[in-house]
């Protein structure tokens, strides 16, 4: 290697967009789909999916609210199985009561595929 040459630096994934991994036409942010996740889980407070994901509230309404475009494909289509977001905090899932820092609930999914 030489002496002058800079170290390539690994790209975050945080402000990146996701894609379905089925459907090629559902691209959208990676928080606006970590914050659907978190709602697939059962947690409606969105506040709560607000400070899990890094969003403001009013951007979480309007996710929900979405009635076009990718974001509503995605929230009908849901999130697929194998597919997990890191949260920024810790929430309590209502389905099981577990603490998780990941959505949606690894305990919950896991229980499904078993």
């Amino acid at each position: 290697m030489k002496a002058d040459a800079k170290p390539t630096r690994r790209r975050s994934r945080r402000g990146s967009s996701w894609r379905h991994p089925n459907d090629a036409q559902v691209r959208v942010p990676r928080k606006t789909a970590a914050a659907i996740a978190v709602m697939e889980m059962g947690v409606t407070d969105y506040r709560v999916i607000a400070e899990a994901v890094g969003l403001e509230v009013d951007e979480v309404k309007q996710i929900d609210l979405a009635t076009e475009g990718p974001v509503r494909r995605l929230g009908v289509q849901g999130i697929p199985a194998g597919e997990f977001f890191n949260l920024r905090t810790t929430i309590c899932c209502p389905k099981c009561g577990a603490k998780v820092t990941i959505a949606p609930c690894v305990a919950c999914s896991s229980r499904k595929t078993a």
